[in-house]
């Protein structure tokens, strides 16, 4: 009877135990367009304007996104990325393609947190950082980009928004906001999020124009109009800047 009972337990923990540690990925476009995306050859198409990947195997992954362009005709395809990133184990990675074709990690999770994995020959870092991790994309014209900076670290990153989270007035959250941000950097897809933290839009504008110099990605400033609820203070934050929406 105990030898039965140590059976039954086994096969019921036996998956837990001997499960890969799979990723999750989510992309989304920087654009308010249908999608989809071909990652190792497998197709995912866009759902409110996300594609949800689980049970991605961790490695190089291969992604090449494509958008749907309304025509008189109907629809094209536009490809807007094609490139390999490293998916790292137990991750759950927040993605975003900006309007230059970049790939841009804004924000990486652990799905669980006790996991030690480490797959064989796989160098495995804690978090993505900035030495370690870079993102690379194609044009339309397939010409090969820069290498794009994370910004803030994401371990970091998540720390400052749950900190945010459970700070009452949007004064103490901005002081907060200003102190991480001088101190680690960060991209335009991370500020848009701080910013959404805060009440009231003038308190995102004064944060915008505070921590502007510490931004690692000026060239997608114009992400930060999304953080906005007023077109009338994005205006003044691009004229702040030097520039127009």
């Amino acid at each position: 009877m105990k030898k039965f009972l140590f059976l039954i337990a086994f096969l019921v923990i036996a998956p837990a135990l001997f499960a890969l540690p799979f990723s999750e990925l989510i992309i989304s476009l920087d654009e308010r367009v249908d999608f989809y995306a071909e990652i190792n050859g497998r197709k995912y198409e866009s759902y409110n304007g996300r594609i949800f990947v689980n049970n991605l195997q961790h490695g190089n992954c291969h992604i090449e996104v494509y958008k749907y362009n309304r025509t008189f005709r109907g629809f094209n395809l536009v490809r807007v990325f094609s490139g390999n990133i490293d998916v790292r184990p137990n991750k759950r990675i927040y993605a975003v393609i900006d309007r230059t074709g970049r790939f841009v990690i804004s924000r990486v999770e652990n799905l669980r947190p006790n996991s030690n994995y480490v797959a064989p020959n796989h160098h495995y870092y804690d978090e993505y950082c900035e030495e370690d991790y870079y993102n690379y994309g194609y044009n339309n014209h397939n010409n090969y980009s820069n290498s794009y900076c994370i910004g803030m670290l994401p371990e970091t990153f998540n720390m400052l928004l749950n900190t945010m989270e459970n700070i009452p007035f949007d004064k103490n959250k901005m002081n907060v906001a200003i102190s991480a941000i001088s101190a680690n950097g960060i991209n335009c897809m991370q500020l848009t999020e701080v910013m959404r933290k805060l009440s009231f839009d003038s308190n995102r504008l004064e944060l915008a124009k505070r921590v502007y110099g510490s931004v690692v990605d000026k060239n997608n400033a114009f992400v930060l109009s999304n953080a906005f609820n007023f077109r009338s203070n994005a205006d003044e934050f691009f004229r702040y800047i030097g520039g127009t929406w």
